[in-house]
């Protein structure tokens, strides 16, 4: 029988008469890796139409994502392929468009299709070369994020060794350039130095794409209050992410950059099949067990409290696999739903605040 109550059907109404975001999701890796059709109902994975057109999403901001262990090259032309894996779905799919500005998500979204904005996850593939900015926003990424698990030429990253105390000298310029271009600045991922360091260089808002509230659960790729009120107060974001492993301490593993042997770095096919393999893993994983819905409303509430209400959105880090959103109910699931807890905050959060304010 179909759950009802007062509170799910003022839910649906909400979600029926507003624009459904998610800030940053893995899908490309399945429209590179998998060559699968978004368009149908996928058997793995989180992101398909059937699944967007029931929780009401109609923008997701898709990472274009390739792991540190890449060299440059090698990341660069992996990146440029993901950007190809995009533009062919989307050129043949009845549902999927491409947005690299706000008009054109408006219009893909009025259209009823799905509005699919492209997000560069790490700046690896750039290297030292910051002329790559222009032409990837040429591209139509409209979102940079400057790391991912380790640090690079340009910032720090939360799960590594400091090399520059933050930014570095390039990695300011970045920040000034992507302001130039109007790309939207991501700094999940970034360490607390270079949030900080992104913060007082930056003369627009930024938006950390996929991150929880470390007072919660104690993780580097979490943020702490202060920059969570930091950014903010700059009329940036914060998206909670919809990931155990970053709801519920329990949960939390381990983060490192994996060995690779130098004679694999040198060879793009074996790379290619070391990521192949670890993107089929994923997708069979469902070793999370401690992370509830409760927890993740709860970093939803502490976030609009730090943050204010037009500052807290969502995104969820997920469809590169399965883990991380199997939750379980929890003991106060029901009552959670029955009672409209935190009802207010969705009420008011998803009439044009959060992500849709900067983007």
């Amino acid at each position: 029988m179909k759950a009802s109550s007062p509170n799910l059907d003022r839910a649906h109404n909400i979600l029926s008469s507003s624009i459904g975001a998610d800030a940053h999701v893995d899908t490309l890796q399945r429209l590179l890796v998998d060559g699968v059709d978004l368009d149908a109902a996928l058997s793995e994975g989180h992101v398909d139409y059937p699944r967007l057109l029931s929780g009401k999403v109609s923008l997701l901001v898709c990472a274009l994502w390739t792991p540190t262990y890449y060299p440059r090259e090698a990341a660069f032309a992996r990146t440029i392929d993901l950007l190809a894996a995009a533009r062919r779905f989307c050129a043949k799919s009845k549902h999927f468009k491409i947005a690299a500005s706000v008009s054109a998500a408006n219009k893909i979204i009025r259209d009823g299709s799905i509005a699919m904005v492209l997000s560069l996850e790490g700046c690896d593939a750039l290297g030292r070369n910051l002329n790559l900015l222009e032409r990837f926003r040429e591209e139509g990424v409209s979102s940079i994020g400057l790391t991912h698990v380790s640090a690079n030429d340009l910032s720090g990253s939360s799960t590594a060794t400091s090399i520059h105390g933050g930014l570095s000298t390039l990695g300011r310029s970045a920040v000034i350039e992507m302001n130039r271009l109007g790309v939207l600045i991501d700094v999940s991922h970034a360490s607390d130095e270079a949030v900080s360091d992104v913060l007082d260089v930056s003369t627009q808002p930024v938006v950390a794409s996929h991150s929880c509230c470390r007072s919660l659960c104690e993780s580097p790729r979490n943020l702490p209050d202060a920059l969570i009120a930091a950014i903010a107060s700059r009329g940036g974001v914060i998206c909670i992410a919809a990931h155990a492993g970053f709801l519920h301490p329990e949960d939390i593993r381990e983060i490192t950059v994996p060995t690779i042997p130098e004679e694999t770095k040198k060879d793009r096919e074996a790379l290619d099949e070391r990521l192949r393999t670890e993107h089929i893993a994923a997708l069979q994983a469902k070793d999370y067990r401690y992370a509830t819905l409760e927890d993740l409303a709860d970093h939803i509430e502490h976030a609009v409290r730090v943050a204010g209400i037009g500052h807290v959105a969502l995104g969820s880090g997920v469809a590169g696999g399965n883990r991380g959103t199997t939750y379980h109910p929890g003991p106060n699931a029901r009552i959670w739903l029955s009672e409209g807890k935190h009802t207010a905050t969705l009420d008011r959060g998803v009439r044009g605040t959060g992500f849709g304010q900067i983007f």
